[in-house]
């Protein structure tokens, strides 16, 4: 039986199918309050745009571990006034729920957006909502980068946080990201619990005069400007904790600093001036909020040298060697320093986890027990290093939710996080943020850098951990398919219908690990030690010689990912294996060609 506005998939077809995606289209413009949105759809029922309109109700937007991250547009499949009020209804349910509504009531949220379009709208909305319900909220009253969000649930004893943002998505998306009372993002089963609150509350509540897209008016009803108060604390926080001051060089040379038109810039400036270092160079063009993103078509310093062009060029006019980028919430670091041939090159994120770890290790208090941990398809290398310093390593599953989850776990076991991250530029020094933080990154690899590497390279600091630590050479990259049944047909090929791949090309596999599937080959029992989803394509391969192989979709972009190690006694073989079995792999299993993938520029 077909429910309107659920965005469940038709069992229709033909004309049947196109009067219900008429009906989901009307349901669509009797709950959208927003004028513009709502004429958008009436356009496409009217034109009888099926195709568009298929697209954007069916099937519904999903409130997964990311919470919400999609285009913004009219439907049940997008973001936008009516899915997110939807999403903060199901919150207030399922919070109310778990901690009870009189607990709720008393202790409350916070809220904080972006530069995006449509971020403080969005923001103030969800507040709104929330007060129909008489549930205090800390909104924020200027644009905050992401880690300030769960640092003020932990610092103000929140039941859990929001923030507005799709981090470094393109211009035309948004998200509605959700933090646990515990400052960490949300993981199974509150993920479970709010999707299913969601659709337990898919009507609108009245918003007793709100609902008109102009919510400024909520910002009385909020709890009083908690804005500055956090900005100081974190920043005080910050440099109390992790500044090294007795190791920082004096004569230190400025750096060129990008926050890629995100909202990093003044509370990047404040940190580095905290920690006593110089001001850094701020590129003009990309240093205020832009939803536009103008200079850049993908406002993702992970893309490389297409976004960091203008930061170098910054750079260049004041001769400067280091640049140091956010992405636009600034919860991401990104790194390049300009070799003495004149060229620039851009660290990976193992790369930056490296140089951070080391660092980090050799200035610990050496009578705590530590624990540093990263995403199983981050480079082993810190693995090793904690191996040989004594310090316990934990690898758990991509993205930053799960890496918070185990610091914690390890907390409660007598572990102090010194370090954690994923190779995706995502670095958390300590624990003062449960989440990745792109700006205390930033200002303690400044800080080593201006210990170790003003007079150097920061290359010549990573050859010394290798000569030391061993070649753990990494290569990972991505092609893009926007085309979710490609994408299902390239990973049933490799499974082979459970017959998984005895070798590639030839290079015998040791263990397959299908963490989509629950299949592990090098456990006894065959399950994985790691947790299994089914909502994502996930599978490992490690190989006679030592290389560590993983293939999977990201949560948030149309992109199959691939992360390829292998370590060897020397620079010159790791590369020449590496090289070779990642074209193999290209060509055995992903077969860009065959499959029309997009490879990044």
């Amino acid at each position: 039986m077909f429910t309107a506005g659920r965005g469940l998939p038709l069992p229709l077809q033909g004309a049947e199918r196109e009067s219900a995606l008429l009906d989901l289209a009307l349901r669509w413009c009797s709950l959208d309050f927003n004028p513009a949105s709502r004429l958008t759809m009436q356009q496409w029922a009217d034109s009888r745009d099926f195709p568009r309109l298929e697209k954007a109700l069916l099937p519904r937007i999903n409130f997964g571990t990311s919470g919400l991250r999609a285009q913004m547009a009219p439907g049940y499949a997008y973001m936008n006034f009516v899915t997110v009020q939807q999403a903060a209804q199901g919150l207030i349910q399922y919070l109310g729920q778990v901690h009870g509504v009189d607990r709720l009531r008393e202790v409350g949220v916070v809220m904080g957006y972006d530069g995006r379009h449509n971020s403080k709208e969005y923001a103030e909305l969800s507040a709104a909502v929330f007060h129909t319900q008489h549930i205090p909220v800390y909104l924020f009253s200027r644009f905050v980068i992401t880690p300030l969000v769960p640092y003020t649930v932990v610092k103000k004893g929140l039941l859990a946080g929001i923030m507005v943002t799709a981090s470094h998505n393109p211009k035309q998306d948004n998200g509605y990201k959700v933090y646990w009372a515990n400052g960490a993002s949300i993981i199974p089963p509150h993920d479970v619990g709010i999707s299913e609150a969601i659709m337990q509350n898919l009507d609108l509540w009245p918003l007793q005069g709100h609902q008109n897209c102009a919510f400024e008016a909520i910002r009385a009803d909020c709890q009083r400007d908690i804005t500055e108060e956090m900005m100081a604390g974190y920043v005080e926080d910050s440099c109390r904790s992790y500044s090294r001051r007795g190791a920082t060089n004096p004569q230190a040379p400025r750096v060129a600093y990008t926050p890629m038109h995100g909202v990093g810039l003044e509370i990047f400036l404040r940190i580095m001036e905290k920690y006593g270092f110089p001001a850094p160079l701020v590129v003009e063009e990309q240093k205020n909020p832009d939803p536009e993103f103008p200079t850049v078509p993908f406002p993702n310093p992970e893309e490389g040298e297409g976004a960091l062009k203008l930061a170098m060029q910054t750079a260049d006019s004041a001769g400067l060697k280091l640049i140091i980028a956010n992405d636009p919430d600034a919860d991401r670091l990104a790194i390049a320093e300009k070799q003495l041939d004149g060229h620039w090159y851009i660290f990976t994120g193992d790369e930056i986890a490296i140089l951070l770890a080391n660092w980090l290790i050799e200035n610990r208090d050496m009578g705590k027990k530590w624990v540093i941990v990263a995403s199983t398809v981050s480079s082993k290398f810190v693995k090793a290093m904690c191996v040989a310093e004594g310090i316990r390593f934990e690898e758990v599953l991509t993205g930053f939710k799960w890496i918070t989850n185990k610091c914690l776990e390890a907390e409660t076991q007598g572990y102090s996080a010194l370090f954690s991250f994923e190779e995706a530029i995502g670095f958390c020094v300590g624990d003062l943020v449960k989440d990745k933080d792109g700006v205390t990154a930033g200002a303690v690899f400044y800080e080593m850098y201006s210990a170790k590497a003003a007079s150097t390279t920061l290359l010549s600091l990573l050859d010394a951990l290798k000569t030391r630590y061993g070649y753990y050479m990494t290569k990972n990259k991505y092609f893009i398919c926007h085309d979710p049944p490609t994408i299902k047909q390239i990973f049933a090929a490799i499974r082979g219908n459970g017959e998984y791949p005895r070798t590639c090309g030839r290079f015998p596999i040791r263990y397959v690990r299908d963490l989509t599937l629950g299949y592990d080959s090098e456990q006894q029992d065959k399950r994985p030690v790691l947790p299994v989803s089914a909502s994502s394509e996930m599978l490992t391969f490690t190989f006679e010689n030592g290389a560590i192989v993983t293939l999977r979709t990201s949560g948030t972009e149309p992109k199959i990912k691939y992360y390829c190690e292998f370590h060897a006694e020397t620079k010159d073989a790791a590369v020449r294996e590496l090289d070779e079995l990642v074209d193999c792999l290209i060509e055995t299993f992903l077969q860009p060609d065959q499959y029309g993938l997009i490879r990044p520029s």
